[in-house]
């Protein structure tokens, strides 16, 4: 059984921001009574610079941008699925364009995804993956937000000594708070108030 909480926010990166992004297709391939009955879907989603595309021909900066990222660089044979990926589908290649596995590959248009910010450094290998994701929500009419830094590598935000890391931190929590339900702000602002009468 899956259970989300319409007061959850998902925040996910790389190929955490994969599995969020997959998880999100199954629940929109759940039958409609599923859905309702058991699952509410997150708040809102933010990711750092997901993984939604594990086949061998994910996007050009895949190979454009390996050694200038630091932190992930192309397979030697760019025709080939990548270790990793291969791991994580056991093996077996002909699941690698599946959309519970890449999510890229997924269906967006008549399905209900909460807001979506997408962060993704410009010198991300995985930035050409990051705007196709981007490019077929919005065009599914989906709310969805891109936001590109400057120089930046794969999941720069983990570095919190960097300015860059320290503004992307900031705009995901702001992006976060502005989506949580309005019932669930007025809740917290009572209680604030309860307390600050004591």
């Amino acid at each position: 059984l899956l259970v989300c909480c319409a007061l959850l926010r998902s925040q996910g990166d790389s190929a955490g921001g994969g599995l969020i992004m997959a998880l999100l297709q199954l629940i929109n391939q759940l039958p409609d009574e599923q859905q309702h009955d058991a699952i509410d879907p997150p708040a809102a989603v933010v990711l750092y610079s997901p993984w939604v595309d594990l086949s061998p021909h994910g996007g050009d900066s895949i190979v454009t941008l390996t050694g200038v990222d630091p932190m992930l660089r192309a397979p030697n044979d760019p025709d080939s699925p990548s270790p990793a990926a291969l791991a994580y589908v056991a093996g077996n290649a002909s699941l690698l364009s599946d959309p519970l596995v890449s999510p890229l590959h997924g269906t967006y248009d008549d399905v209900h995804f909460p807001p979506t910010l997408i962060q993704v450094g410009l010198r991300d290998i995985l930035i050409s993956s990051n705007v196709l994701l981007y490019r077929k929500m919005h065009a599914a009419g989906q709310l969805v937000t891109f936001s590109p830094y400057e120089a930046m590598w794969h999941v720069f935000q983990a570095f919190w000594n960097f300015p860059e890391a320290q503004a992307a931190n900031q705009e995901a929590a702001d992006f976060l708070r502005d989506h949580l339900p309005q019932h669930a702000s007025q809740q917290d602002a009572g209680e604030a108030a309860g307390d600050s009468s004591l």
